[in-house]
Parts: C-alpha cells; sequence; structure tokens
C-alpha cells in the first residue's frame, strides 16, 4: 500500500525542509493549480476507478527524530470552487500521534462532474484538500513525514 501523498516538515526548519507549522491555508485567490507551493494539498477524483465514492481521508505522521515525538496537530481543508475559498472539515484542528494509528477525516464530496481532458487540480469532478499541521507545543525536534489517501470505506 502506498498514500497517494507524502509531505515533509520538520522542527525546526532546515535548509531543505519547511517548519512544521510553517504552513497556511492558500489565499482565496491562490486557487488550485496555482504556481504557489502545494506539497500539503491533495486532489482527487469523487468516484474510484469503479464509481465507488470516497467517504474520508486517512491521514499518518512518521516522526524521525531523538527521542518520544509528543503529537502534532493536523487541520484538514476543502476547496469550493465557486465561493472560491478554502473550508475547514473540521472545527478545530484534531492532535495526531506520531508513528501511531491512521487519523480520518469525513470527507465533503459533492456530486460526480463529468471529467474533461484536463488535469485533475482544474477539472469539474474533483476535490481538493490542504493539509495543515501544526506543533501544539509538544512537539519534539525532528522530521515528520506526514501522508493521506482517499479512504472508500466508512468504518
Amino acid at each position: 500500500m502506498q498514500f497517494a501523498m507524502m509531505f515533509i516538515r520538520n522542527k525546526p526548519a532546515t535548509a531543505t525542509v519547511a517548519a512544521l507549522g510553517s504552513d497556511a491555508v492558500p489565499a482565496n485567490d491562490k486557487a488550485p493549480g496555482s504556481s504557489a507551493p502545494t506539497d500539503n494539498i491533495l486532489a482527487t477524483r469523487v468516484t474510484s476507478i469503479n464509481g465507488w465514492p470516497p467517504h474520508r481521508l486517512a491521514l499518518v505522521c512518521r516522526y524521525k527524530g531523538a527521542g518520544p515525538a509528543g503529537v502534532i496537530n493536523v487541520q484538514v481543508f476543502f476547496y469550493e470552487a465557486r465561493t472560491g475559498a478554502w473550508y475547514p472539515l473540521t472545527a478545530a484542528p484534531v492532535s495526531v500521534t506520531p508513528n501511531g494509528v491512521p487519523v480520518f477525516f469525513d470527507m465533503v464530496v459533492p456530486t460526480d462532474m463529468p471529467n474533461t481532458k484536463v488535469t485533475l487540480e482544474s477539472m469539474p469532478g474533483n476535490t481538493e484538500f490542504a493539509v495543515i499541521a501544526t506543533d501544539p507545543g509538544a512537539a519534539a525536534n525532528g522530521e515528520y513525514d506526514i501522508a493521506v489517501a482517499v479512504d472508500l470505506t466508512t468504518a
């Protein structure tokens, strides 16, 4: 198994890896597919190749560093094109224990729209999610590999 998207954050930042907590929700005028860095954005179709709708996102975090990792906070946002804005899937960030069990987020999946020849990032019939990971103050110094996948199950 391999999750569809992974991004790396470090505490503290390094020359090549962004700091844990340095991400922000993309500006409303920065629609998906813009030139802004988007290594923490997952684009997915609203149905699988077999026509099954996704129900939730699965998120895991691997910590690489000295000592216990502590926890990190994660909040997931989805992009709604008609209003041109990002909306949170949860009212508040969710605590994630690195190297622990997956955390699941219920997805907003409107309706299946027709596929076109353009990329997933701009075609109707897709959903995009921005994953924002932050340090609640308890995260240890080290690397945090955060992976996200679409889950077709409901429980």
